[in-house]
This record gives C-alpha cells, structure tokens and sequence, in this order.
C-alpha cells in the first residue's frame, strides 16, 4: 500500500508542474512590455542624434531652389596685397546654372584663365619675355561650362571651380540659381 501512495503523490506532482499558472502569464506579458518599451525609447533617442548628425554633414551646403539667391560673406587677407584668398565653388547636385556676381574680374588660377565681367571675355595671360607683357588670348564663352556676361560668372552646370582674389578688405559674392531646378553647393574659402 505504500507503494501506491508514492505513485499517486508522483503523478499529482508532475501534474501540477506541466500547467501554467496565470501569474506566470502576466509576467511573460509585463516583460514583453518592458522589452518594447525599451526598444521605443532607444528609438526615440537615437532619431535625434542621426538628425543632428545629418545637418552637421549638410551643414556647409547651400540650398537654392529656382531663382532664389544667397551672398557668402569673404574677409578679406590683411595680411599683405601679395596675399590671395581662394574661393572654391563644389558642386553637391549636377543639374541647374548658378550665376556668381562680385566685381570685375575673376581668375582661375588652376587652369589660368580670367573671366573679365565688365567686357563680358574670358582669358588666358601668358608672359611675353621678349616684349616684356602679357599677351592675352581671348575664349569661347562660355568656356567648359563657365560663362561670362556684364553681371557675372554663369556656370552651366554648377562645377568644381577655383577662383582667387587679391583684397584687404571683406566682399560679398551674390550667388543666384538662374534655372528651374533645386541646387546644391558648398563654398570653401581660404587664405594664402
């Protein structure tokens, strides 16, 4: 008799493990609560930092939309006359025409060519030893997708491009989208 009394007791016992309580179901339910939860906030808080990211990288780009315009402030090089400052046009988008406006005259000195605003040429100077000058070789404008006109630079499309200045004194280059699409760029100044 004893014997049954021992497998009774088993078989109840292994009877009440294989159910599942309700407690035990609230519990599973609150931690997968918790879990989601968690998963919300960091969500919420990494969506912030990938914005701030996002306009620190973009924060040097300049944003046209069609026939918009913006200036970029140049200080100018006190250091000596001697001094260039380099204004650099990088280009973000490949479409659209954007026109810089600022003087007279421009100077690529990458590719030595001047962009002469108030007679509306483009350039190349080459010293002459014999005479003693500079002999000046006139282009087709526009010139590799730069243009000139009596108000400006136009480049067609927006392109990388290198323009130096000699000044003491801080100008301002107007830059206009003379197209009908959005355009993007950055301008890089620097200082020889």
């Amino acid at each position: 008799m004893k014997l049954r009394n021992t497998v009774s007791t088993s078989f109840y016992n292994s009877k009440q493990k294989s159910e599942v309580s309700p407690k035990i179901i609230v519990k599973e339910e609150d931690k997968m609560k918790k879990s989601n939860l968690m998963i919300l906030i960091i969500l919420l808080l990494t969506l912030p930092v990938i914005l701030v990211l996002r306009s620190v990288f973009k924060r040097d780009t300049i944003i046209l939309l069609p026939n918009e315009e913006t200036s970029v402030t140049v200080r100018g090089h006190s250091k000596s006359l001697d001094s260039i400052i380099h204004v650099r046009v990088i280009p973000v988008t490949t479409d659209g025409k954007i026109k810089l406006l600022r003087g007279d005259d421009w100077f690529e000195p990458e590719k030595g060519i001047g962009y002469n605003i108030k007679d509306s040429r483009i350039e190349t100077y080459d010293y002459n030893e014999k005479t003693q000058s500079w002999d000046v070789t006139m282009l087709e404008n526009p010139h590799n997708g730069i243009g000139v006109d009596r108000e400006g630079i136009i480049m067609d499309p927006p392109q990388n491009a290198l323009f130096s200045f000699a000044s003491k004194k801080d100008f301002k280059i107007r830059i206009k989208n003379v197209s009908d699409t959005r355009i993007e760029f950055k301008i890089q100044v620097t200082y020889d």
